[in-house]
């Protein structure tokens, strides 16, 4: 009888990435917006709103520049100025995370969910959350409620990290289908496939991976992407 090939290791973190600006903020994926320019009145005067739209804007370019700290505060005088301003509250508590400071994420991420009780992205950063200390049941529930490709992805790697393999390729699968243009389901499938052995298989996926990434700016998949030699 052979023996079972060993299993691959799971991933340590779920997907969690902020999201980028509205469309109508952005000049196109991944690029900053071009300011409006309208000569016959002259500049338009600043209000809060616009003051917080262009904070917005500079603390996403932080985060993807991964001056953490520098985002950190954008979005901490965001939310003095405007406390329920769900997309600062949303990204200051992946930051948090990201810096390790759990217990200030979790609360900005169930304030953010009081407001808007169905905000995927706070669902499933705070799934992300419950997975990191090892509350397998409750990141569950919060990726189920948020439903979406991310929340799949998310699902992927916690059946992965339980030894349930047999359910994570069929997630990667429906995530897919909810979002074919999503990189990180190739990323992961591929990730899954080198531990089996079947690199070839592995490549494609991962030069997949990259081509999305790149298509969608997504500067964090491209570092690691970058960071790996190939499936071999």
């Amino acid at each position: 009888m052979k023996p079972s090939p060993e299993r691959p290791q799971a991933p340590q973190e779920a997907k969690e990435v902020p999201p980028q600006p509205r469309a109508s903020e952005a000049g196109g994926e991944g690029v900053p917006p071009e300011p409006k320019v309208v000569p016959s009145r002259g500049p338009e005067p600043k209000t809060p709103r616009r003051d917080i739209e262009e904070l917005l804007r500079e603390a996403w370019l932080a985060v993807e520049r991964q001056e953490l700290e520098e985002a950190l505060r954008l979005y901490s005088l965001i939310l003095r100025r405007d406390p329920r301003n769900l997309e600062a509250l949303v990204n200051r508590g992946v930051v948090l995370k990201r810096l390790g400071r759990l217990q200030e994420a979790e609360r900005d991420l169930r304030r953010a969910l009081e407001i808007s009780p169905r905000e995927e992205t706070a669902l499933n950063a705070l799934g992300a959350l419950e997975m990191e200390r090892g509350r397998l049941a409750e990141a569950e529930e919060l990726f189920r409620r948020a439903g979406d490709a991310t929340a799949m992805v998310n699902l992927a790697l916690l059946y992965w990290r339980k030894g349930e393999g047999d359910k994570v390729f069929e997630l990667l699968d429906r995530a897919t289908a909810l979002d074919p243009e999503d990189p990180y389901p190739y990323y992961y499938r591929a990730l899954l496939l080198k531990g089996l052995g079947r690199r070839a298989e592995a490549e494609v996926l991962l030069q997949k991976a990259q081509a999305l990434a790149r298509q969608r700016g997504d500067v964090e998949l491209l570092r690691r992407l970058g960071g790996l030699k190939g499936p071999g």
